[in-house]
């Protein structure tokens, strides 16, 4: 995600701002946030789905918890 993403999307959803207000902030047109915003969500989606699909991965057994005898806790 751009640094001009990250600014929008968070401006937006933590912040609260409206589209006017951002615009005005970071002094650009009301449509170049709409457009930062679309892609900055659309690649924050992607991230998180990523992050989603690792969780579902199985959990790698090492060297470490089988000598430590946690292999019960995985």
């Amino acid at each position: 995600m751009s640094p001009e993403q990250r600014t929008v999307l968070v401006l937006r959803e933590f912040e609260q701002m409206d589209y006017k207000e951002i615009a005005k902030t970071l002094r650009c047109a009301r449509g170049t946030v709409m457009s930062r915003l679309f892609y900055g969500r659309r690649k924050m989606a992607a991230l998180l789905a990523g992050l989603k699909k690792a969780e579902e991965l199985p959990i790698p057994i090492t060297l470490g918890h089988a000598r430590t005898g946690c292999l019960a806790n995985l």
